[in-house]
């Protein structure tokens, strides 16, 4: 018996909760139809209505520098009254909130006034916004924004750039619809702020400052102010794997062009050697135009050191043959003596002293270190000398010489 009394007590109770639960959907479904009669979501709530805006959460980032267009995923938090949406909470078994389609209410119509296009205005999901008793509704729907930002890559790849967003309404002026900053703040991905996506990955670009500011525009066919909120974004390049691929192959081809000149100006071997740096060079600058493509307003010192670097490898290159040229003639006149004498003072500098000093003068294969004249019989060493170090003796084949090699290396 007292089993059965107390099955029964449960089940009333059950009974009384369920009729509970359904006195309360009941209530809501009866508020919502009493605040949804005769409602009009294209009529501004009031004759003139504040828009709130709290905060910006970034969630992820990515630069587009071909096209110049940053893109954007952010949360958007704004909040606004309106006075049809208002109920008193002790007569509907005290309903403090009620979540409602953003479809259904009016909205004020944010747009991006530096949209990278028309179709990019404005792409949000249908989040729902929450409306409280005194007629105030909060919206923080998630939005993909794509607007403009000019990038100067003068310094990429640690390049720093100033992108700024600009929000306001596409139709209502100030007097009908004013923007205010409440308490505004920037989360930024990474940092003390962003406190729910600590721990994600983001690309390459960190925000490492922000600014916000209200603007007033007046146009000309109108008296009436058009605020907009302007959100400018510091950003910049952290990309480290760029020290590997870029930084340090330029700074080798910079060594290398430095050996080029430092190769003696006869040598064969020099303009093979200048034909690898020049190829080198080649599809050094390829990759790195690939990589930030050919729409930059500036162009980066990186890519201008690679271009005069080619520009050196092609002229030393067109000398050494020249030179290489000269030693290999016959020469029966030498040059002007006023320009001999020019030259010859100033070749010492440029270690090119031997070309001047017939004493000093050494073999291409002496200079290399590929000849082994004082390991051969005596005879033959005299032979050897006579072949690698005589012709050189010769003063019009060292003064066809000396001129392109003084062009080069100066």
């Amino acid at each position: 018996m007292r089993k059965l009394i107390s099955f029964l007590s449960c089940l009333m109770l059950l009974v009384t909760l369920v009729r509970s639960d359904d006195k309360h959907a009941r209530e809501e479904e009866a508020l919502r139809r009493k605040l949804m009669d005769g409602y009009d979501k294209y009529a501004l709530p009031d004759g003139f209505t504040n828009i709130s805006f709290t905060g910006l959460d970034i969630r992820a980032l990515t630069l587009d520098e071909s096209n110049h267009m940053m893109d954007m995923e952010v949360w958007f938090k704004y909040t606004w009254e309106d006075p049809r949406l208002v109920w008193k909470p002790e007569e509907h078994l005290n309903i403090s909130y009620l979540s409602i389609g953003p479809d259904t209410v009016w909205k004020p119509d944010l747009s991006i006034y530096n949209a990278h296009g028309a179709k990019d205005l404005a792409k949000h999901s249908k989040v729902l916004l929450l409306a409280f008793p005194n007629g105030k509704l909060l919206h923080v729907p998630w939005y993909n924004i794509r607007f403009t930002c000019v990038m100067d890559l003068t310094y990429w790849p640690q390049d720093v750039h100033n992108c700024t967003l600009v929000i306001g309404s596409w139709v209502h002026n100030g007097f009908i619809m004013d923007l205010v900053l409440d308490n505004y703040k920037v989360a930024v991905p990474g940092t003390n702020e962003d406190t729910d996506f600590v721990n994600a990955t983001y690309s390459e670009f960190t925000i490492i400052d922000w600014s916000v500011e209200k603007l007033l525009k007046y146009y000309e066919c109108c008296v009436e102010p058009y605020p907009s909120i302007c959100t400018s974004f510091i950003i910049k390049r952290n990309a480290p794997a760029y020290t590997w691929t870029v930084k340090l192959p330029v700074v080798c081809m910079c060594l290398l062009t430095l050996v080029l000149f430092m190769l003696h100006p006869t040598s064969g071997e020099k303009v093979t050697f200048g034909g690898i740096c020049l190829v080198l060079n080649f599809l050094l600058l390829y990759y790195v135009t690939n990589k930030i493509g050919s729409f930059a307003i500036n162009t980066p010192l990186i890519v201008q050191l690679l271009g005069v670097q080619l520009v050196l490898v092609m002229a030393c290159l067109f000398l050494s043959a020249f030179v290489v040229r000269m030693a290999k003639g016959p020469h029966v006149y030498g040059l002007p003596g006023i320009f001999r004498k020019g030259v010859a003072s100033l070749a010492r500098a440029l270690f090119l002293g031997n070309f001047v000093d017939p004493k000093l003068s050494k073999s291409d294969d002496l200079e290399l270190g590929t000849g082994n004249w004082k390991s051969l019989p005596p005879q033959k060493s005299l032979k050897c000398i006579l072949i690698f170090i005589l012709p050189l003796y010769d003063p019009l084949q060292n003064q066809y010489i000396l001129v392109p090699s003084f062009i080069s290396r100066s």
